[in-house]
């Protein structure tokens, strides 16, 4: 409703997409949005639908690169407005127009006429009173792929609509953190990184009530295998971490026939399972150098005072993320989720 741009932070597995997913529910913007939920339309846009960059064509690859953003984000926003039921039949043609313009390959100059044919579309859209809200889903492959002008445009395309344009990306770390983890030009990315500045969003585990309502739900789909005592277990284990979660209830699922009446859980049996060591290696990867460094040291008990100040950032992103708790009475730092730190432990990282 603010028009604000978020940029929602979150561990590999921690629950993005669905979250995202659930967002876009028709009930659940109902339920938010009330009346302005018509208004207010949500674009995803996934880097991962980009195409590959035709290596014959008379276009550079840079401009080529500029070109494919706009053209995923315009075919995403004429999915999205599809029917077109809340336009105009003039607005309607003139989108169209502007969306065949910009797969006009005969076009000399399509590559410099890209941006303009799809702030075209936005303006279009934008008179026609509706709110157009960007979400970036795997936003790290689009820093990747997408060269720094096509960025600066976006924000441009933003600041000339205002609360009409916003952005949302979710991403495994801050914006920041990725811009110097891939090496890139923050002066060149700057001006659409600072429309996120003041809203950072730590998508943590699950909170107690929302991990034992899943693991209930789960249990009872298939027919109660497991005790409560299990399901009490997989939570302590797992820290409400969803990936996580959602693979050890499997696993003990399955297993649940062979070890009736078992109350104590062994966490090696869990990290048994290939779905749950898939999970906890997606998050390992998802860690910048830095924070892999941090669990490091932790896991050789290096104390708290003795992390240095280089890695103070990586520190307070990995507590933020639940991946780190500091034990205040014995100055030091823990990996968490247990079956995290276990998880480490066996992989002697």
């Amino acid at each position: 409703r603010t028009g604000a741009s978020v940029s929602i932070v979150g561990v590999g597995s921690s629950g993005k997409t669905n979250l995202l997913q659930h967002v876009l529910e028709p009930e659940t913007r109902q339920h938010f949005l009330t009346h302005e939920a018509a208004a207010i339309v949500p674009i995803v846009v996934d880097a991962n639908l980009l195409g590959p960059v035709p290596t014959q064509t008379p276009f550079d690859a840079h401009s080529l690169r500029c070109w494919s953003l706009y053209e995923l984000m315009l075919h995403q926003l004429y999915l999205g407005l599809y029917p077109f039921s809340t336009l105009s039949a003039e607005a309607v043609e003139q989108i169209l127009r502007a969306y065949r313009a910009l797969h006009d390959g005969r076009d000399p100059n399509l590559a410099y006429m890209a941006l303009r044919y799809f702030e075209l579309a936005i303006d279009t859209v934008v008179r026609s009173g509706i709110r157009i809200v960007f979400v970036f889903d795997e936003f790290e492959e689009t820093l990747r792929r997408i060269p720094g002008e096509a960025f600066r445009a976006l924000r441009a395309l933003r600041d000339e609509h205002k609360r009409s344009i916003s952005y949302t990306v979710l991403a495994r770390a801050p914006l920041p953190v990725l811009i110097t983890q891939f090496g890139l030009s923050a002066a060149e990315i700057e001006p659409f990184i600072e429309l996120f500045s003041d809203d950072v969003l730590f998508l943590g585990p699950f909170s107690d009530r929302d991990a034992q309502r899943f693991l209930n739900e789960w249990n009872a789909r298939y027919g109660n295998p497991l005790s409560p005592e299990w399901l009490s277990s997989i939570h302590q284990l797992t820290g409400g971490h969803a990936g996580l979660m959602r693979a050890a209830f499997h696993h003990l699922r399955d297993l649940s026939a062979q070890v009736t009446g078992a109350v104590t859980i062994d966490v090696n049996k869990i990290l048994a399972s290939p779905a749950l060591l898939l999970e906890a290696e997606t998050i390992w990867k998802g860690l910048s150098p830095i924070e892999r460094d941090v669990l490091k040291a932790v896991i050789r008990t290096v104390s708290y005072n003795n992390i240095t100040e280089e890695t103070e950032t990586a520190v307070n992103l990995l507590i933020r993320r639940r991946l780190l708790i500091v034990d205040r009475q014995t100055n030091t730092l823990n990996i968490q989720p247990p079956i995290f730190a276990q998880f480490l432990r066996s992989r002697e990282v």
